[in-house]
Parts: C-alpha cells; sequence; structure tokens
C-alpha cells in the first residue's frame, strides 16, 4: 500500500509540475516518472520470472 502512494505522490506532483513549473520542476518531475517506470518494470520482470520458473 505504501508503494501505492508514492506511486500517487509521484503522478501528482508531476501534474503539478508541468502544469505550472519551472523548467527545472519539469524536468526533475520527468526524472521522478522515469524512476517509476523503471521501478515498475523491474517488478513486472521479477513476477514474470518468479511465474514461469520451470
Amino acid at each position: 500500500m505504501v508503494d501505492l502512494i508514492n506511486d500517487i505522490e509521484v503522478l501528482q506532483n508531476a501534474i503539478i509540475a508541468f502544469d505550472e513549473g519551472a523548467s527545472d520542476e519539469k524536468r526533475a518531475a520527468l526524472q521522478a516518472l522515469r524512476k517509476m517506470l523503471v521501478s515498475k518494470s523491474n517488478e513486472v520482470e521479477q513476477f514474470e520470472a518468479e511465474m514461469c520458473v520451470e
């Protein structure tokens, strides 16, 4: 549940930064989104690896 709350905060902050932020805030938001994407992709890969073990 903590991960879900963190993801929601990242998304909320990114939306605010893209709507209202300066260029450095937009860069930081984009970096946070990229970090989240890598994390979620790694979770999926790990899940698939565990489920596909023969």
